[in-house]
């Protein structure tokens, strides 16, 4: 049985990802228990201005945290791309 406030979250987060020109379409993202986990290939959006995935990665994990549903966020991904 799906959670309302997981499923609010994960859009949240697919959304979020989005703004900062982060690529998730081949990721799997999910939350459970307030946790966020992002699994599998993620790049950066054809035309997006940032150049560091990592830094970028934590920023949006910060930025995430403060959302009440999402309590902690995990990456298990792979980089896909320039900017590595």
């Amino acid at each position: 049985m799906r959670n309302e406030e997981d499923v609010r979250g994960v859009k949240h987060a697919r959304a979020t990802f989005g703004k900062h020109g982060v690529d998730v379409s081949r990721a799997d993202v999910r939350i459970t228990k307030g946790t966020l986990t992002v699994r599998g290939m993620v790049s950066f959006v054809r035309g997006s201005a940032a150049t560091n995935m990592k830094a970028e990665l934590e920023i949006i994990a910060k930025n995430l945290r403060s959302n009440p549903a999402i309590k902690n966020v995990v990456y298990e991904v792979s980089y896909s791309g320039m900017g590595m």
